[in-house]
């Protein structure tokens, strides 16, 4: 044994070698799926956005008074006021005449 230190003199100097940590595991793979349900939740964002968008625009209603409909813009060709209307509710006319039955 004696033999064997005196021919490796390094020996004596190299410490014990310790356990070392486990290679870290590599990453999982990513979720082929990840990228449609991202690109599906942006689009469900955007549709949401302009359904928003087009309900508040267009249609009004409110909870506490008598408006729940479509608006529509209408002005007159003409100055003055409507005295009389010549034709009842749910009364059928002809078309393109001034006949009303």
């Amino acid at each position: 044994m004696a033999d064997t230190v005196a021919e490796n003199p390094t020996a004596q100097a190299e410490a014990p070698k310790q356990p070392t940590a486990p290679a870290p595991e590599p990453p999982p793979p990513a979720n082929p799926n990840r990228k449609f349900i991202v690109i599906g939740v942006i689009l469900l964002l955007v549709l949401g956005g302009l359904f928003f968008y087009w309900r508040s625009t267009f249609i009004e209603d409110t909870d506490d008074a008598s408006v729940d409909g479509n608006l529509y813009q209408v002005s007159s060709r003409i100055v003055g006021h409507v005295v009389k209307v010549y034709v009842d509710d749910n009364q059928t006319c002809l078309l393109y005449t001034s006949r009303c039955v």
